[in-house]
Parts: structure tokens; sequence; C-alpha cells
């Protein structure tokens, strides 16, 4: 069997076709017809510090470019509009930033290994890692405009995690109403350092401020 050529096999992914059709059309196996693909991707003249997905987008762009350049240059004015669109696209797409996948999620699952949880927070826990797989599959998966409305949830989960516990600003409430073991109940206030924050002394404390007010 002939080895599959890569810009056959990108040509065909490039226009949305499986993979399964890809193999037929080539007469080669659907590994194979991936392997093709992904190894011209990787040589992609647009391949510089981008992902394979970006990548693939790059060049159906500039498929479509090319099928329209020469009726632009000849003065159809409707190619003309497509082809300016496209390089909008294009820039459009270069510009964006990379996509950082999990990223709010792991932080927040490393943040919440510092917390002393109880059982009744499990709902609590729940919805701010629900808030942040939300916003990590919208970065990862969605447009620019999808990606960016997902951060408008960020604030939910500030909140929970400022209900938590687990904010600066609420390390430094519950550090001045906690006197050091060491100090007379006059005295200073303890530092923003040592083990896992005490979750039910934080709550407890919050719960007879909002009372006190």
């Amino acid at each position: 069997m002939p080895d599959v050529d890569p810009s056959k096999a990108l040509a065909l992914f490039r226009a949305a076709i499986p993979y399964d059709t890809i193999a037929q059309q080539l007469d080669c196996t659907v590994d194979e017809a991936r392997d093709a693909v992904q190894v011209a991707i990787a040589a992609s003249p647009v391949a510089l510090d981008q992902t394979a997905s970006r990548i693939l987008e790059l060049e159906r762009l500039d498929a479509l470019h090319r099928a329209m350049w020469k009726k632009a240059i000849n003065g159809d004015v409707a190619a003309t509009d497509r082809v300016m669109r496209l390089i909008e696209l294009r820039q459009r797409l270069l510009g964006e930033p990379n996509r950082v996948k999990d990223a709010i999620t792991d932080a927040f699952e490393d943040t919440l290994k510092e917390l002393k949880t109880e059982g009744a927070d499990a709902a609590l826990i729940a919805s701010c890692r629900q808030v942040a797989r939300q916003i990590d599959h919208a970065v990862a998966n969605g447009t620019s405009l999808e990606a960016t409305k997902a951060l408008y949830l960020l604030p939910h989960l500030w909140n929970g995690l400022r209900e938590l516990g687990a904010t600066p600003a609420a390390r430094a409430a519950l550090n001045a109403s906690v006197p050091a073991p060491t100090d007379p109940p006059s005295g200073e206030s303890t530092s923003d350092e040592g083990g896992p924050v005490d979750l039910g002394s934080f709550k407890d404390r919050r719960r007879r401020g909002g009372a006190a007010g």
C-alpha cells in the first residue's frame, strides 16, 4: 500500500470530511488517515506557536482566501468583500490568546485542599466547582465571545470562595478576629500564615458579626 499523502488527507479533513471517509478515499486505514492529517498540520506554514485546532481553522481560512482571491483581484465586488472578511477573521484568530484548559478548575481544587470544610459545605463547594468547570469549558472550546461571556461568571465563583474563607479579604477578616494562641484576649491578631483556614470558626465569626450589625 502506498504512503498516504498528508496534503491530500489535510485537504479532505479541512473540508470537514470524517476520518473513515478520508481513509476510504485515500485507500488507507483510519489510523493512517489520522496520522497523515497530524503530519500535515505539524508541517503547516501557519503552525508557529499555534494549537492544532487553530492551525486547522487558519488552514481553512487560507483555502477560502485562495478560492476567492482571483475573483477579487479581477474586480468582483462580492469576492473582494469576502476576502476582506477572511483577512479580518484570520487576524482575529492569530491575535487570540492561547487557551489554557482547566486552569480555574485546577486552581479551585488546589484552594479546596487548603481549607477545612464540613459536610454542610458540600452544596457550596459543588456550586463553585460547577462554575469553574463552566468557565474552563467555554474558554477551552468556545468562540472568543463565548469565552469572554463565561468570564462574567467569575464574581459568582469569588462569592463562593469568600463564603469558604478562601479569598485574601476573607482570610484577613478571620485573622483580625482571632487572637494568636499565645496572646491574651486583647492581644494582636494572627498573621496570614500557618495551617489550613479553620472554616468553622470563620463562619461562626461571620454569623456573630452579622447578628451584631
